[in-house]
């Protein structure tokens, strides 16, 4: 009986990491699996105004996760002097947790190249480029970007504004060929990617 009870404390203990952890307890080049919400977060046990949403996509034959908070602008000035993201300031690119990156394979992010790993993505806006620094802290909450979290930067890459087409409401991320776009009200930001040579 007793090791009944040890293996079912086991198991539970292991499906408990697994649900607030997800994917993140095992190498990305076994599963990338779903995006979770960070449970740690008080105001993640509440109706987000933020949905939680993921876009998947393949580099040559590495297959990568994005994982990102979409906030709406409902009407709100969203970039640059009185925005919701001044330019200059370190964001999260979405809301609530970090946007995170995972990859099973290495690839070229810009001129950065990523290991296969996990990354937390964060920019420092500006009005023509932006930089995008890619972080291995997965762990803080959105904008909560401590010099602990810029020391576990592996590096940055500049990524042009491109001001066109209609507006955004909802941020969203979308591959369009081989280049990363993040679209949100008229503002969007382009990274090309490629296998890693």
């Amino acid at each position: 009986m007793k090791k009944i009870l040890a293996i079912l404390t086991i198991l539970g203990i292991g499906a408990a990491v697994y649900y607030l952890n997800g994917p993140y307890i095992f190498p990305t080049s076994v599963a990338l699996g779903p995006c979770w919400k960070d449970w740690t977060s008080p105001s993640s046990y509440e109706v987000r105004a933020s949905p939680l949403k993921a876009l998947h996509f393949t580099v040559g034959d590495v297959d990568g996760r994005l994982c990102y908070g979409s906030p709406e602008s409902r009407g709100r000035r969203l970039f640059g002097p009185s925005g919701v993201v001044p330019f200059g300031q370190l964001w999260r690119m979405g809301a609530n947790e970090p946007t995170r990156l995972f990859l099973n394979g290495p690839i070229q992010f810009g001129d950065l190249r990523l290991e296969a790993g996990r990354y937390s993505l964060y920019a420092e806006p500006g009005a023509t480029t932006w930089r995008i620094f890619a972080t291995t802290s997965i762990w803080h909450w959105g904008n909560q970007i401590s010099a602990e979290v810029k020391n576990q930067s592996v590096g940055s890459t500049e990524a042009p504004v491109v001001r066109k087409g209609a507006h955004e409401e909802s941020l969203r991320f979308k591959m369009e060929g081989n280049v990363l776009a993040m679209m949100w009200g008229f503002t969007r930001i382009q990274i090309p990617l490629a296998p890693a040579g």
